[in-house]
């Protein structure tokens, strides 16, 4: 879930796709999960709370760079969780 950074010339890097080095199938579950994440009502919600900072930034991205972005920090929460063993818990 990284996108691909290529700069020269004219092409500054910002909006280039994600690489597809990984699971196409897993790649679209975490999209997946993090759409339903965002649609969520709930206050509790670390990923809505990343999405909704990722498109009010000064330079806000898409919705699909976005929830990319978000599906990147939920593999990185995943990771942390399995790691450390503990469960999850929302600190704002």
């Amino acid at each position: 879930m990284d996108p691909r950074i290529s700069e020269s010339g004219q092409n500054d890097g910002n909006h280039m796709h994600i690489t597809k080095k990984s699971n196409k199938r897993l790649r679209c579950l975490l999209y997946l999960a993090v759409t339903c994440s965002i649609r969520l009502k709930r206050d509790d919600n670390s990923i809505k709370d990343f999405y909704i900072k990722k498109k009010q930034q000064s330079n806000p991205m898409c919705s699909k760079a976005a929830k990319t972005a978000c599906a990147s920090k939920l593999v990185r929460i995943i990771y942390s969780m399995c790691k450390t063993g503990e469960l999850y818990q929302y600190n704002k």
